[in-house]
């Protein structure tokens, strides 16, 4: 199976590389996590940034100056702002395409609406997705595994790769028709394919920082990682020595379209010789592509009004950065509204799951569907005083990992990945007790890893979007910072 998958898409006739007369540059330039922000937007420290028009404006700079260059996406095309909630993936497709990208992955929101529904958004795109370790059930790939340029003489494979983290974060009826293979064996075999007939391996790929550093260090002769997924801000490329001595430069340019990634490198027999790395900032000072502003400002109007519709109010700012290290008032706040709307005794939200900052004052109906942008479900579940302990518990070990939780009602001693002196509404647990717990269905589905909610029976759907029970919650009230850490950390251990 494994090597079916790796080889599907090897069909280069090319037996090896020429030696190059001379080195040659090669410039490439990447975006990754863009999230549907084809607007310019603000964020809580900078104004009027981003904007898939200005983007395309810089890459037209680019292309002008600059001989040898190339153009790659590392996934998370779609999702995240009104503009695919009501239109779906295809405006953001449309303009990635004209923008003029050369390549693109398969990022786990690119499968938000599902497989069927991301092959009609990139329906006619003449760039390619790729993607090695995503088949069908017969194993047959969904994409190619690779694509094979050429720039200026030099001969540059990319490879396309999603981590089963990214996977498991797509929810579980979106995931029907596409199969996941560990990629480690799979990248292992394509790179020792591959090698010996490109002056440049390229990996393109959905994973996270994390992986995608264990990639560099695990995997023989890649030259340059393009990631994504987990939204890491790199001013400069990472450089990872191999043991046969070439350097695998791991970058990743951010999220929302803020920034564009920039590398410059010289290649002589196959590999780097030099190298230099910056992010791009996307601002007001770039002068945006008229075809790709034509392309977003179309579907813009249709929202504008609605969107710009007064809803609430804030009392503070809520921040959307760091989210996964436990006390996120924004994510808090946000499982307030959940307990509240749900009339629960316990709220939970994922941290992954609220997206955007809003800032103090009023707050628009667009504000909140960039901040909610998925269309989950509230739930409410019923559970025993134990079975809570267990919901704790794995909250408290997921605590700075992806996929963390924020919890509302409760508090808990975080004692090295157990929940200890646990208080529901200021009273010690009781295991033996049924309690409420509202949250959102991706999680009560036991999406993004968190299993240990399959175990509830009695599941009560709401039947409303938990978007629209922040709406209803905005009517009476205006929302308000946080009181106190409610995951509390215990001592380190002395010796």
């Amino acid at each position: 199976m494994l090597r079916r998958i790796a080889c599907a898409s090897l069909v280069w006739a090319v037996l090896g590389v020429p030696a190059l007369a001379k080195p040659v540059d090669l410039t490439i330039i990447h975006t990754n996590d863009t999230h549907d922000h084809l607007e310019p937007f603000d964020t809580p420290t900078t104004k009027d940034v981003g904007g898939v028009a200005r983007r395309a404006g810089l890459f037209d700079q680019i292309r002008a100056t600059t001989r040898n260059v190339m153009f790659l996406d590392a996934g998370d095309v779609c999702q995240g702002t009104p503009i695919f909630t009501l239109f779906g993936g295809s405006p953001d497709f449309d303009a990635a395409a004209a923008c003029g990208y050369d390549a693109f992955t398969v990022g786990n929101h690119d499968l938000d609406n599902g497989l069927a529904a991301l092959r009609t958004y990139t329906k006619g795109l003449k760039q390619p997705e790729l993607s090695c370790n995503l088949t069908d059930a017969k194993g047959h790939l969904l994409w190619p595994a690779y694509h094979v340029f050429e720039r200026g003489g030099l001969k540059i494979a990319v490879i396309g790769v999603m981590s089963e983290d990214a996977f498991l974060a797509v929810a579980a009826d979106k995931r029907q028709g596409v199969v996941f293979h560990d990629p480690e064996p799979i990248l292992k075999q394509l790179v020792a394919q591959l090698r010996p007939k490109a002056d440049l391996v390229v990996l393109l790929s959905h994973s996270g920082y994390d992986r995608e550093m264990q990639y560099a260090k695990e995997l023989t002769g890649v030259d340059v990682i393009v990631g994504g997924h987990s939204h890491t801000k790199l001013d400069h490329p990472v450089p990872v020595t191999e043991a046969d001595g070439r350097t695998t430069l791991v970058t990743q340019a951010y999220c929302y379209g803020e920034y564009a990634g920039r590398i410059d490198l010289t290649v002589d027999h196959q590999r780097i010789q030099k190298w230099s790395g910056e992010l791009l900032p996307i601002d007001a000072s770039l002068k945006p592509d008229a075809k790709v502003a034509a392309i977003a400002d179309k579907y813009n109007a249709r929202i504008e009004a609605k969107m710009n519709e007064v809803v609430g109010q804030a009392a503070v700012p809520f921040i959307s950065g760091d989210k996964s290290n436990g006390n996120a008032p924004i994510v808090e706040m946000v499982a307030d509204v959940l307990r509240a709307e749900g009339h629960a005794d316990v709220g939970l939200m994922n941290s992954g799951g609220v997206r955007s900052s809003l800032p103090q004052g009023k707050l628009t109906r667009g504000m909140i569907f960039t901040m909610l942008p998925f269309p989950n479900r509230l739930v409410v579940l019923k559970a025993t005083g134990e079975q809570l302990q267990q919901v704790l518990d794995y909250t408290a070990a997921k605590v700075g990992h992806e996929g963390a939780l924020e919890v509302s009602g409760v508090t808990f001693v975080d004692a090295g990945g157990k929940a200890t002196d646990v208080k529901v509404g200021g009273a010690p647990l009781d295991p033996a007790k049924t309690y409420t717990l509202a949250t959102i269905d991706y999680i009560a589905n036991g999406n993004d890893g968190a299993t240990v909610f399959k175990q509830f029976a009695d599941v009560q759907p709401t039947g409303a979007l938990a978007r629209d029970a922040f709406f209803d919650y905005l009517k009476t009230h205006a929302l308000t910072a946080p009181q106190g850490d409610r995951i509390l950390h215990a001592p380190a251990a002395t010796h």
